[in-house]
């Protein structure tokens, strides 16, 4: 992993956060064990498995770049999708809250 340039933190630091986050995402709560893995990178020429891409993703501050948690690849995505926005965020949760209707 790349940790120090793209967020600033150590392998150790991430191994911190995790325990601290029952290896669990912050926001849905899935278990890392539960989260499927996928290979990073190229295929090797010596034909050995390329390394497993972590399980929970390091979420950061896009303004601040500060690292606010670890995160399932959904969870992650969303937030993206959302442009870190709270204020989309509540809109999502109150047509979400509404009931459905037919037509």
């Amino acid at each position: 992993m790349n940790l120090r340039t793209k967020y600033g933190i150590t392998e150790q630091e991430y191994d911190a956060r995790r325990a601290a986050q029952d290896h669990r995402c912050a926001i849905c709560g899935t278990h890392e064990r539960d989260i499927p893995s996928h290979p990073v990178g190229r295929p090797r020429l010596d034909g050995t498995p390329t390394a497993d891409a972590a399980r929970l993703v390091v979420d950061h501050c896009h303004e601040t770049k500060r690292v606010r948690g670890l995160l399932c690849v959904g969870c992650n995505a969303a937030l993206g999708h959302f442009r870190d926005s709270p204020q989309s965020l509540r809109a999502a949760l109150r047509y979400l809250e509404q009931p459905a209707t037919d037509g």
